[in-house]
């Protein structure tokens, strides 16, 4: 078995998907742009053919996630300005150092929210149903705040299914699983196209996990064993064992070289 197998995990990896990893990872602190030929590339390290890679940039582009351009034969890709905002908001949350810290105060929000999961991608942790936390060290986003929502300041003791709810079983087995496979790899050396091959099934099992269960719960939300921080802390070892590695192999192939300094993890 191949070191990038162990990361693949038990979803189906969606091209589409996989390309807006590849951008948000790879792609936007070189310039933002990426040649067709540079993405078969990339992609082609965990055996994505061209015909998919192709249909599912086109489909991008349509959906309005890409934008296209063409230079003669060949065609290039960057993301699209109407959704750099919602990218830099998920790669916040993915490449963050860890979850927010928590004095043991929080405010509460209690009211019935139109759209819980805004609250949610914003980093409200959600108690009940109309029921939201915030940490208040950080600026409340008012704008978010249901109208006629009661607002309440102060300490909290949260049940056991309360804290179910903040973490699910299921989510914590994922992050378990994901934790179990990189440890797998913590002594493992790869280089060149197989570096970028761990790196990006890494990174976009990654995402998809953190996408769905957001924000990061500080220790006292936190269920009793939650591995959600240790899955956290071994992602970073691990991704920064490939940077170096992959990154050479990034600039052989075309990509334009990075502008400076990254801040990841």
């Amino acid at each position: 078995m191949k070191a990038a197998d162990r990361l693949r995990g038990p979803e189906e990896l969606r091209v589409w998907s996989l390309i807006v990893t590849i951008f948000g990872d790879m792609v936007e602190h070189r310039g933002g742009e990426a040649a067709m030929a540079v993405l078969h590339e990339i992609a082609g390290t965990i055996g994505v053919e061209s015909g998919a890679l192709r249909t599912a940039a086109s489909r991008l582009a349509r959906d309005g996630w890409l934008e296209r351009r063409k230079d003669g034969r060949a065609s290039f890709y960057r993301l699209a300005p109407e959704q750099r905002a919602a990218v830099e908001a998920a790669t916040a949350r993915i490449y963050a150092t860890g979850a927010r810290g928590s004095d043991g105060r929080w405010l509460a929000v209690m009211g019935s929210a139109p759209d819980p999961a805004a609250l949610r991608e914003a980093g409200f942790y959600q108690l009940a149903d109309d029921v939201f936390l915030w940490p208040p060290a950080y600026p409340t986003p008012h704008e978010l705040v249901p109208p006629g929502a009661s607002l309440m300041m102060g300490s909290i003791q949260p049940s056991t299914a309360h804290l179910a709810r903040l973490g699910p079983p299921e989510i914590a087995s994922a992050y378990q699983a994901l934790l179990d496979d990189v440890l797998a790899l913590r002594e493992v050396d790869v280089e060149g196209a197989d570096a970028v091959a761990c790196r990006l099934l890494l990174i976009h099992r990654w995402r998809r996990l953190v996408l769905r269960h957001a924000p990061d719960l500080p220790s006292d939300l936190q269920p009793a064993g939650w591995p959600g921080n240790r899955a956290r802390h071994a992602v970073r070892e691990l991704y920064w064992k490939l940077w170096e590695p992959s990154e050479a192999w990034l600039n052989s192939v075309g990509l334009p070289m990075a502008s400076g300094p990254v801040r990841r993890f």
